[in-house]
């Protein structure tokens, strides 16, 4: 349940934190984490798509759709509430790993309750863009 939570923070809250938009093209990998984070927030699951390999994390972003389905099926209150919790989510990059083909982006998740979660991305090229391959806990 506290899992829940801490996904429902995140999503809502990164809502508040700006609309994800523009080039991809250029970015490095501790952006292309935080940008896709800002996607998620944002309910804009098909740009949250673009910065990850294809159909590579296709489960993570469903869990973030599914808790916003969630909130719209309780009512406004409901999704005023989450809304309000997310509006303080950040998200810290705290190292980025080089290796000759990847880079693994080491970084947390905290919310207005200061809870936060360590979080690891691995990060691959392709056709010119670093692009998500895999997110897991640390």
């Amino acid at each position: 349940m506290k899992k829940l939570r801490f996904i429902a923070v995140i999503c809502l809250g990164i809502v508040l934190a700006g609309s994800c938009g523009g080039s991809k093209e250029g970015l490095e990998p501790s952006d292309v984490v935080t940008e896709f984070y800002a996607a998620l927030a944002s309910m804009k699951f098909d740009t949250a798509a673009e910065y990850c390999t294809k159909d590579s994390m296709n489960s993570y972003i469903d869990g973030y759709k599914k808790v916003y389905d969630t909130n719209q099926a309780k009512g406004k209150k409901a999704t005023e509430a989450a809304e309000k919790q997310l509006a303080g989510i950040v998200v810290t990059v705290t190292e980025t790993i080089k290796d000759k083909e990847t880079r693994t982006v080491l970084y947390s998740l905290a919310d207005i309750y200061g809870d936060s979660k360590d979080k690891t991305a691995i990060l691959t090229k392709v056709e010119g863009e670093w692009k998500i391959a895999e997110i897991k806990d640390r």
